[in-house]
Parts: structure tokens; sequence; C-alpha cells
């Protein structure tokens, strides 16, 4: 949740609610995104001689969640305090946030990857942890938005207040994690049955795409519900929440009985999809409206799916630690690069009133965002697609010809 709140809402409310220029927003998002991205990768190298010690995994996380709780209630503090110190008061909590996270997130991630022996187990695992990812979206959408996008002299306490709440939930989640409940047998005993046929190098691809491209859409996302679609609230986040959540029941069970290339450009084509009904401008016609937003969260949902199910797969096999930290910091560091975009997007204040304009800059960016990811989806696993083709058929020739010479050569004789 503390995450999900971070990545959907600061951004809005640092300029709406703060009153911060979109420069001294994005500043404050970048630099804090930046330096969560380069500890979680110090991290994941730190930790990865500790890999077989869940115990200290769990008091990694009960440390980092109360230091990120503590920094996230005071950041939600940020309209409440004189204006002339916003900025530095914003930047200095976040930036502890930032920088305190990874220690919850990281031993949490890498102790996903031991809670189950075979690849049909983490799967297992991974949809589930999306699952009560997007029950706390739809959470987030139908209760905790609402109190940022209606605006109002009350919006900061209501804020401030569900960011305690949240931060008290992020402690009891950590402290509830039990490592009596790991498996026996080895946790890096290798299974090759239906392993993910994507690389670990391809998650990282995959996950550093989703990382940019995603906070774009996730963070714009706010200002057009705000200003172009005034009134709405946040049902259409819910529906996008859903689109995710129920898709985590399929996305392991197709993986079941077909590859994970097939799975990404059924992702793909949905996120397509949900993106040209966006960009079509069909805000008016809710049922449309609303299933672009399901189809986007089931489409974001297989891409999800897949590449931590790379990372998974390949952390069980050695250094859970290092690997989960590593495939974070890609995330997070290209989420801090599209700081930069969103900052110029939003840069110069009509935004307020060209998010009306289905054609405006701000809003085209939005609606198309998706449609950007699932194109970087297909170029990510196309170009070892053919290859894996290739090589195939290569491997298919060489018997043929070495029967070819043998043949040849019997007759010479």
């Amino acid at each position: 949740m503390l995450w999900q709140v971070s990545s959907l809402l600061f951004a809005f409310y640092l300029t709406e609610q703060c009153g911060l220029r979109p420069f001294s927003m994005a500043l404050v998002m970048g630099l804090s995104l930046l330096c969560n991205g380069l500890i979680d990768g110090l991290i994941g190298i730190w930790l990865r001689s500790w890999m077989c010690n869940a115990a200290d995994g769990r008091r990694f996380q009960m440390i980092g969640a109360g230091l990120a709780g503590l920094s996230f209630v005071l950041f939600s503090a940020t309209a409440m305090v004189e204006a002339p110190i916003r900025f530095g008061w914003a930047l200095g909590w976040l930036l502890l946030f930032r920088c305190t996270y990874p220690l919850l997130d990281v031993a949490q991630n890498a102790f996903g990857t031991r809670l189950a022996t075979d690849t049909r187990g983490r799967r297992a695992i991974i949809a589930q942890r999306h699952m009560m990812s997007a029950m706390a979206g739809i959470t987030l959408a139908l209760v905790i938005a609402p109190v940022l996008l209606r605006g109002g002299p009350q919006a900061p306490p209501r804020f401030l207040i569900c960011a305690a709440i949240m931060a008290v939930m992020a402690c009891f989640g950590a402290w509830l994690q039990d490592p009596r409940r790991l498996p026996t047998e080895p946790p890096c005993a290798p299974d090759l049955t239906r392993r993910s046929s994507l690389t670990y190098a391809q998650g990282l691809l995959l996950i550093g795409a989703m990382g940019a491209i995603t906070s774009v859409f996730h963070k714009m996302a706010p200002y057009y519900l705000a200003f172009g679609l005034a009134g709405r609230s946040g049902e259409w986040l819910a529906w996008m929440a859903l689109g995710n959540g129920l898709s985590q029941y399929g996305w392991p069970r197709l993986r079941e009985r077909t590859q994970d290339t097939v799975l990404i450009l059924a992702s793909a084509a949905l996120l397509m999809l949900g993106s040209a009904l966006l960009w079509a401008d069909f805000r008016d016609n809710l049922p449309l409206f609303y299933g672009a937003g399901l189809l986007i969260g089931i489409g974001s949902g297989g891409l999800a799916f897949l590449s931590w199910s790379a990372m998974a797969s390949s952390a069980s096999l050695a250094q859970p630690y290092l690997k989960a930290g590593l495939f974070t910091a890609c995330s997070k560091l290209a989420q801090a690069l599209a700081m930069l975009a969103i900052g110029a997007l939003l840069q110069g204040g009509a935004y307020r009133h060209s998010m009306v304009d289905p054609r405006a800059l701000p809003t085209t960016a939005f609606s198309l965002a998706p449609m950007l990811m699932g194109l970087c989806a297909l170029l990510i696993v196309t170009p070892r697609r053919q290859w894996n083709n290739s090589r195939s058929r290569m491997s298919a020739a060489a018997p043929s010809g070495a029967d070819n010479s043998g043949a040849s050569s019997a007759t010479q004789s």
C-alpha cells in the first residue's frame, strides 16, 4: 500500500495540495527514486551472503517497515507545514522513505522466492502477491484517491490520517512474515520443470521498461481524473486494479499450458486495445471507458507476472537477495528517469485546462503510454524468439548434413 500511494498520488499531492511547481515536484520525486534504486542494488549485494537466513530477512523487513512508515507519515504532512519550507521538508522525508523502504522491499521480494521449492509454487506466490496488491489498489482508488482528487481544505489532514493507518498496516504486515513458513527442502535446489523461458536479463529489460512507461501513466492518471473527468473520482483506477487482480487467477494457469512469449503477446495486445480505447476518448461512454481500464489492468498484470516470474526463477537457483535487489533497482532507476518526462509534461500549469482536450500533449501521453508499453514488451521478446527459431533450424539441419556426407563417402569407397 505504501508503494502504491507513493507511485500514484505523491506527484499529484506535491503539485495540487503542497503548491510545488512541476519542476520542483519532478526534482523531489526523481532524486528520491534515484537514491531508492541505488540502495536497492547495494542492499541486494550486501544481503546476498545471508540468503539462507530468513530470520535476518524478517528483521530487516520490520526495521524497514518502521522507518519507512514514519517517514511516509511525515512526508504526508508536507501540505500542513509553512510554505517556505515545504520543498525541503518534502525532499528530506521522501529521501528517508526511499532510502529505508528497500530494507522492507528487497528482503520481502527475496523471501517470496523461498516460500516454495518448485516453479509452480513460486508462480502461485507471485500471483497471490499481485492479487493482494490489486486489493490495495482498489482500496486506494475508492478510499484514499478521492480525498486528494476532490481537494478542499480538509484534504491534507484526511490524507495524513490515511497515511498513518497505512504505516501501521505496513508494520503489522512485516511482523506477520514468519520464517518458520519456509520449506525444509533446500531453497536453491534446481527445478527445471517448465521454468520461465524469459532470461533474467529479459526480465530486467521488461521491468525497466514497465518502470519508466507505467510511471508516466500512473502519475498522470490523477491529473487526468481530477481535471479531465471532474466528479468521477477514482472509479476508473479501481477498474484497472480489478483487472490486474482478477487476471492473476488466469496467468499462472495459462503459463502451465503455453510459453511466456505467447502470454507476452496476449498482454501486449490487451494493453494496446485498452490504450486505443483511451485515445479514442470514450470518457462519456462509461462501459467502454471502464473497459479500457479493465483491459489495461489485465495486460499490465500479465507483464508484471511474467517479469517477476523470470526473476524468481533465476533467484531460486542462487543469490536471491542480489537478484531481487538488482531487479527492483532497475525499476526504480527507470522511474527516476521518467520523472523528467512528467515534469516536462506538466511544466507551465496549463495541464489543468489541457486535460479536457483529448489531443493535448499531457492527455495523449497518458492515453498512449500503455500502447508504448506493449510495443516495448514485443521488442524485448521478439529478437530472442527469432534467435531461438534460427538456432532450432540449424540444429535440425546439422544431422541431415552429417548423414549426407557419410553416405557420400560410403559410395566413393
